[in-house]
């Protein structure tokens, strides 16, 4: 079984929780306009999957977007394999915020995988966006930083399943290469200590 430790960053209102809650429990909650209710601290869920014959358990940990719960991050950061960065495709400020995250991300957890998510899909003007410019800045950004960017909607689902089997996916495939490379290692250590016994003058008869 692989165990992978995500949190869920972005500016308030963005609907990392609805994103959370969509792919974890199939639910999604709308909220009326103005009537958003924001996240305290961190809220935490769990969910397991199988992906390739192998059992991978997802533990989310969904943090408060309000600025003043950013110093909560040194908390619930450490020891996180992937973050996913969460912005509103309709609101370009959330992008800045994202940004800021992400430089946050690399100094508390330098080893940890990015994910850029751009969510609330469903209420994107595409061809408008796309004019803006701002998909331009995003893809750019991510080229950047080397991390996939996912469009996602947790009203219709789109795009959280691929997000999220690819991080499993990408995890495992990553987990393996190191497996590999331990290996490879110990073998050749193994190598040498029996070289280094045959030339020892004490083991010639």
């Amino acid at each position: 079984m692989v165990a992978i430790k995500i949190v869920v960053v972005g500016a308030s209102a963005t609907g990392k929780s609805c994103l959370v809650s969509k792919y974890v429990d199939n639910v999604f909650y709308e909220s009326e306009p103005g009537t958003h209710q924001a996240t305290i601290g961190a809220s935490f869920k769990t969910k397991t999957i199988t992906i390739e014959g192998i059992e991978v358990t997802f533990n989310i940990w969904d943090t408060g977007g309000q600025q003043r719960y950013e110093c909560f991050a040194p908390t619930f950061c450490p020891g996180a394999k992937v973050a996913i960065v969460c912005f509103d495709l309709n609101k370009e400020s959330t992008f800045e915020t994202a940004q800021r995250w992400v430089n946050t991300l690399d100094s508390l957890v330098p080893n940890c995988k990015v994910y850029m998510c751009g969510t609330q899909k469903d209420r994107v003007n595409s061809q408008q966006l796309a004019f803006s410019g701002f998909y331009a800045r995003i893809h750019a950004f991510c080229e950047v930083i080397g991390a996939p960017f996912f469009e996602t909607s947790a009203k219709t689902n789109e795009g959280i399943h691929d997000l999220f089997n690819r991080i499993a996916s990408s995890t495992i495939d990553y987990m393996m290469e190191i497996e590999s490379s331990n290996k490879h290692e110990r073998k050749a250590k193994v190598s040498k200590r029996k070289r280094l016994w045959q030339c020892c003058p004490c083991n010639l008869t």
